[in-house]
């Protein structure tokens, strides 16, 4: 790594100012000046500050695997207790991550329409929806959205998937996704391979988005792998995306990926 690239990384301050990212008063004080974002996110991890971590974490992830992180989340917290549209919504924001186009990341607005507030497959779709490309009608001026939008939707569907799995063991939970998230911003457990057939829609073209990252996965888990493991993970893969195969191909910037929250 050159000496510019290296000065070029933004720092955990700058994402935090970047993104007006809300911290609790102790995160604040932990936050000192040239502290990497993974530096920063696994001292939140040691110091028992899940809350910031998870926010932190929701910012620093590429959004695409930011929102395959969500996917899961909100999957497991809803589990049996999901309705119809819930699912529906869920669905629609995994075929977007898996083959990213327009039509998809507009198909996840309305079938968050379709969702109650409170669920976290109504955060996500919303997450997805704000992710890239115009929020504007088709056809009209394009309108972008806010960038820190997709990174604190993703944030609030970690914390409401934690709240619906369990919300007396909330905090287990949450520790869980944590750690289940660093796996995701490593490269482990991400998205199967598909394609337009597979999906079941005709592909309007991918989606204008790109692979900016503050490279969290650099960072060592703080904790011993997510308690579910590799079996759950690929459960959970196999229930989320149906048919699509999953290979062990890295996901990096040759495929589409959304830019970072």
């Amino acid at each position: 790594m050159s000496v510019v690239e290296a000065t070029c990384k933004p720092s955990a301050a700058d994402l935090v100012i970047r993104y007006t990212i809300r911290l609790s008063a102790a995160a604040e004080r932990m936050l000192d000046p040239g502290m990497s974002p993974p530096r920063y996110y696994q001292a939140l991890r040691r110091a028992g500050l899940e809350v910031d971590a998870r926010r932190v974490l929701a910012y620093s992830m590429p959004k695409r695997r930011a929102l395959w992180w969500g996917c899961l989340c909100a999957w497991d917290g809803l589990r049996d207790k999901a309705s119809e549209r819930e699912l529906a919504a869920l669905r629609a924001v995994s075929d977007f991550v898996l083959l990213p186009s327009d039509e998809r990341r507009r198909a996840a607005r309305e079938a968050r329409r379709r969702t109650r507030q409170a669920s976290p497959a109504f955060t996500l779709a919303a997450a997805a929806f704000f992710s890239a490309g115009s929020i504007s009608t088709p056809g009209g001026h394009p309108v972008l959205a806010p960038e820190h939008l997709t990174g604190r939707l993703v944030a609030v569907t970690v914390y409401l998937a934690a709240a619906v799995r369990e919300a007396r063991r909330y905090r287990t939970h949450l520790r869980h996704y944590l750690t289940l998230g660093e796996e995701i911003a490593q490269g482990e457990h991400l998205w199967p391979v598909a394609d337009a057939a597979s999906l079941g829609r005709h592909t309007v073209g991918p989606t204008s988005i790109d692979s900016r990252s503050t490279n969290i996965a650099s960072a060592q888990p703080a904790e011993p792998h997510f308690t579910l493991h590799s079996s759950k993970h690929r459960l959970l893969l196999s229930e989320l995306t149906g048919e699509h195969k999953s290979c062990g191909c890295r996901h990096d910037s040759h495929h589409h990926q959304l830019q970072e929250a």
